[in-house]
């Protein structure tokens, strides 16, 4: 309405000036005169009584035209003022994805059920979204959807040979096992990010119950074990339930259920402070997160910077490779990549540690195609010629 009256009064061919006048002055000073002003106030307020009387049964048109605004927005039955990119965005992808969650075929089933997701607090997870960076994000993503490259997604993308674990070389490596490998390495680095974990949640003002309740569940499920036997209190019973049904592997990628939440914001409440529970969820995912992304940057820590990779990694297909690209010579390549035959001999080459061996063929791939895309002397182009065809 506010919007309306401005855009009518930049049509206006007179200036105009605001004044405010005291609202219902006839009822508050019945014996009092009233200026004009109030009088016109007065007839407005009657008007706008007595047209609200005629419409109030009517239907609700979907949209009304305003003046100054060309067209409207509606979503779900509201209509959309502000924020429209991201409330859009967010009405279209919701379906797609909500559809994608429920699409089931013959050999798989379908990823979550209708209950499943109406448990999630999508809301939370946009708000911890909102504060993860770029880099960070497409982990998460990934992670979500168990596209990280693990043993199986690498061995499946032709990247690898086998699909074991780089720290317990167990076969198959998936997402849930980078989590929950039995590694004595990874235990120990399990350990030391699980307390990180309590640490943010300390910080969080998380109540006692619902911190100590949220790290047994999380570390049983990590450690394959049972959750520690406690007496869980009855208002946290329905919230350990939920995210029983949800899943805690999916709790492990940021997916928590919307019952933690009103439980925190009532210990808040009860103490006084004024952190609210949307926040606390929001700060709970990112540090769920941080857990998660810990566990995985371990397991790569391993995985490029000890030998291990030599029995993941097809060398044999790269010492193959390595030879053609000696036998290859270096003649045409660039003055500074021929650098990178000089000291070496093929023997020697193939002696070294198998990262310097990767390394050096990328870089000399690398170089060759670079050449290889230069154009040739002969089709340069003469600046200084004069065209074939001239137009005046």
């Amino acid at each position: 309405m506010l919007a309306a009256i401005h855009s009518l009064r930049k049509v206006l061919p007179i200036t105009t000036e605001f004044r405010h006048v005291e609202a219902h002055q006839r009822e508050k000073y019945g014996t009092r005169a009233l200026d004009q002003w109030a009088i016109w106030n007065d007839e407005m307020d009657a008007l706008a009584k007595a047209y609200w009387a005629f419409t109030i049964d009517a239907a609700a048109p979907s949209s009304a035209a305003v003046q100054g605004n060309e067209w409207s927005v509606w979503v779900n039955g509201g209509k959309v003022c502000k924020n429209f990119r991201d409330t859009i965005r967010e009405a279209v992808h919701t379906d797609r994805l909500t559809t994608w969650w429920l699409k089931s075929s013959r050999n798989k089933k379908a990823k979550f059920t209708v209950c499943q997701i109406q448990l999630m607090d999508t809301i939370a997870t946009k708000a911890a979204w909102g504060h993860a960076h770029t880099a960070r994000r497409r982990w998460i993503c990934k992670n979500a959807a168990d596209l990280i490259p693990v043993g199986r997604n690498m061995k499946r993308w032709q990247f690898w040979k086998k699909n074991s674990c780089p720290r317990c070389l167990q076969e198959d490596e998936t997402t849930t096992h980078v989590q929950q490998c039995q590694d004595p390495r990874a235990i120990a680095h399990r350990n030391l990010s699980l307390a990180n974990f309590n640490r943010r949640l300390r910080l969080l003002k998380t109540r006692r119950d619902i911190r100590w309740t949220i790290l047994s569940h999380a570390r049983a499920w990590m450690t394959a074990t049972i959750p520690t036997q406690r007496i869980t209190p009855p208002d946290l019973r329905a919230a350990v339930q939920a995210q029983n049904s949800l899943g805690w592997d999916q709790f492990l990628k940021g997916r928590i259920a919307k019952d933690w939440a009103p439980i925190q914001a009532a210990d808040f409440a009860r103490r006084r402070l004024r952190n609210t529970g949307k926040t606390w969820s929001a700060g709970l995912i990112s540090a769920i997160w941080e857990l998660a992304w810990q566990m995985w940057d371990h397991r790569n820590e391993i995985l490029h910077h000890t030998e291990v990779s030599d029995q993941l990694l097809d060398m044999d297909g790269t010492d193959f490779s390595i030879i053609e690209e000696w036998h290859a010579g270096y003649d045409d390549l660039a003055v500074p990549d021929r650098l990178h035959f000089r000291g070496l001999t093929l023997d020697g080459l193939l002696a070294k540690r198998s990262q310097y061996r990767r390394e050096w063929l990328m870089h000399v791939q690398t170089a060759r195609a670079a050449v290889g895309e230069l154009p040739d002397q002969d089709d340069a182009i003469d600046l200084d010629s004069e065209p074939e065809t001239y137009i005046p």
